[in-house]
């Protein structure tokens, strides 16, 4: 039999040599870049979506969407085994290996949307709303077909081949974009937001099969092998839901839909760094710390470069957020969201540390320690939910605010510590190759202010917020990267992020060579 996971042709196959070339650190680095592209496009279909939408649908049918769509990812966290990430991690698998991770996810999909439709009803009763019902009816099934995605398409991470990963998260998101803003513009109902959802599962479950030749079969032959890493990865999984998304059930619970629809999209605001940077080139450093992880080297060093690196856009760029707070929602979101510009101004340069917390747990989990990253996010959780209601109850949203911030910080201390037990990790060399973009973010900082260009208030057309935006922005840019250069040229060009980015930068564009040549 043809090994389909290994064969390259023009229908999608992979060549089993695929990363025999080039280094570990390039080949990832490439594939963070294909990821960032992926994000920083679909955000660009994400706004436009979101900006038409904002002015069609209101605050609460946002809200039920999202207080349906945590209640649904909640069971599925609960029925979740982490197949994805223990296939990626296994050094030699086959095709009967692959067969039994897809057949486990069809089970515990089939069991999670089960229990979404039976909890539909009750659902709807608890948070005194029936249209949440209608809406578990549909996302519950909507699990079992995401679960018959093609596994085979997980040779693009193993063989650092992102330019097909992008190609499979990029087309269905312009789908279910252009689905999503057409059934709005009709019905101008929260249905045009389930609509988009339906479309994207569809779109790239069909997208999977022709894009790669594997054709998985009904096994559990491998359930034993497969079960024992990934009953740890159901427990993070379940700590994480419940870290992440407690802010959607107290706000349901405590206030109303409309809260939670505006905390959330200002959330989502917030922490734009986090879900257009951190997480795609995430996708990429887990394959790459994966095989680091295999060839026996330790991943201490590559975790520190990596979260400076990160850190020299994630810093500025969350604190660039909440400077610009008001005309950002105004163009974002439209000026009936601005109740959200506090929620925004505060949590956006907390963005910097989960930095370190989503980093760190992605080198736990690649060297193989998913009990710890467990613990370590139980903690985390239950961190969090005291927090939290502790500042709706003092502070409301502007207290909820502040409350997710500390937690931030607070889970990012916990990752240094468990980090440098289980890896190695030094805090001292974090923080030295991290200086120098903390002094130039807050030199940005005191010259954006001085300009009256921090912190001011929306203008009342969206011609002057785009230019607000678009003004602090572009200053901003400029003033952090001259700053940032010249303490690294003070410093005596060390390597390091700066060190990195100029070599990157002068292999494309005539530059003079000065400084180190990063290694």
């Amino acid at each position: 039999m043809v090994n389909t996971l290994d064969s390259d042709n023009d229908s999608g196959g992979l060549a089993a040599n695929a990363v025999a070339t080039g280094s570990l650190t390039a080949k990832t680095v490439r594939g963070a870049g294909w990821m960032v592209t992926w994000r920083f496009l679909t955000r660009t279909l994400g706004a436009f979506s979101t900006f038409v939408l904002a002015r069609l649908l209101s605050p609460m049918d946002f809200g039920l969407v999202a207080l349906a769509g945590a209640f649904a990812r909640a069971i599925d966290a609960m029925a979740t085994l982490g197949i994805q990430d223990v296939m990626l991690r296994e050094k030699h698998p086959d095709e009967s290996y692959y067969s039994t991770g897809f057949t486990l996810g069809l089970i515990r999909t089939g069991i999670a949307g089960l229990v979404i439709a039976v909890a539909a009803y009750p659902v709807g009763r608890f948070f005194g709303d029936e249209r949440l019902s209608y809406i578990l009816l549909i996302l519950g099934p909507l699990l079992l077909l995401e679960s018959c995605e093609n596994v085979g398409t997980l040779e693009f991470r193993r063989h650092f081949r992102f330019d097909r990963d992008f190609i499979l998260f990029m087309v269905p998101r312009v789908a279910s974009v252009v689905v999503t803003v057409g059934t709005a513009i009709v019905t101008r109902s929260y249905w045009s937001l389930v609509a988009g959802i339906v479309v994207l599962r569809v779109t790239r479950v069909v997208l999977s099969y022709a894009m790669h030749p594997f054709r998985p079969r009904l096994t559990l032959v491998d359930w034993r092998r497969m079960l024992g890493l990934s009953s740890w990865i159901w427990g993070t999984s379940v700590a994480g839901f419940a870290r992440e998304r407690s802010d959607s059930f107290i706000l349901g619970r405590l206030m109303n839909t409309s809260a939670v629809g505006l905390f959330s999209a200002s959330l989502e605001v917030a922490l734009l760094p986090i879900s257009e940077f951190v997480e795609p080139v995430g996708r990429a450093l887990y394959a790459g710390l994966s095989a680091i992880h295999h060839s026996g080297e330790g991943p201490s060093d590559t975790l520190a470069k990596a979260m400076s690196a990160t850190l020299c856009i994630v810093l500025p760029a969350g604190v660039g957020v909440s400077l610009v707070a008001a005309p950002l929602i105004r163009v974002t979101l439209g000026p009936t969201w601005l109740a959200g510009v506090p929620l925004v101004a505060i949590i956006g340069p907390f963005a910097a540390f989960s930095v370190v917390t989503n980093i760190g747990m992605l080198g736990v989990m690649a060297i193989g320690n998913p009990k710890i990253t467990t613990f370590t996010t139980a903690a985390m959780a239950l961190l969090r939910v005291p927090l939290l209601l502790i500042g709706v109850i003092f502070g409301g949203l502007v207290g909820l605010a502040w409350a997710t911030g500390i937690a931030l910080a607070l889970e990012a201390v916990i990752y240094v510590v468990v980090l440098g037990r289980v890896t190695g990790f030094r805090l001292s060399v974090l923080v030295g190759e991290s200086w120098r973009c903390a002094t130039a973010t807050g030199g940005m900082v005191l010259i954006l202010f001085s300009l009256g260009l921090a912190w001011s208030p929306a203008a009342a057309t969206m011609e002057g917020a785009l230019t607000q935006v678009s003004i602090t922005a572009a200053a901003g840019i400029g003033v952090y990267a001259a700053l940032l250069l010249a303490l690294w040229a003070v410093t005596g060009c060390p390597d390091g992020p700066e060190a990195t980015l100029v070599h990157a930068v002068g292999r494309r564009l005539p530059l003079p060579a000065f400084g180190r040549r990063a290694t």
